[in-house]
């Protein structure tokens, strides 16, 4: 398979909620790195591994690395519906708490920075719950 044929059609509705869905996945997958790269480092330094803030975390990235097939019609479908509503929300009021509380800890000029990129963050995991819902109610 050359890499012509791998190319994403934005025309077709499955290109599209691809391509939305897209920064979502990795923003949460350079995230999710990080996080385990951070509880590896606490387990070298004598601490136990993947406590369970850790996997509270992951918990909620999950729902934005599934397939968007697995979203669709069904009890499991709605129930993942849910649970990518609720990590969208979840990951917004993280993204605000830690925004607040590092006001007072940064030089102004990092914390707009950090804003802004938090910011790009919550849009792309809210992007990611237009496109997938979108796609749901057209039933397509």
């Amino acid at each position: 398979m050359t890499w012509r044929s791998r190319r994403i059609n934005v025309n077709t509705e499955d290109g599209e909620l691809t391509l939305l869905r897209a920064p979502a996945a990795v923003a949460i997958s350079a995230f999710v790195l990080g996080l385990t790269v951070g509880e590896l480092a606490k387990a070298v330094a004598g601490e136990p591994f993947a406590s369970a803030q850790y996997w509270l975390a992951i918990a909620v990235c999950a729902p934005f690395l599934l397939s968007s097939r697995w979203f669709g019609s069904g009890w499991s479908g709605l129930m993942l519906r849910g649970w990518i509503l609720v990590a969208a929300a979840a990951g917004t009021l993280r993204i605000i708490y830690f925004c607040a509380m590092s006001y007072s800890r940064r030089p102004l000029g990092i914390w707009i920075v950090i804003v802004l990129l938090d910011t790009a963050v919550a849009g792309a995991l809210w992007l990611a719950i237009y496109a997938l819902f979108r796609r749901i109610r057209t039933g397509t």
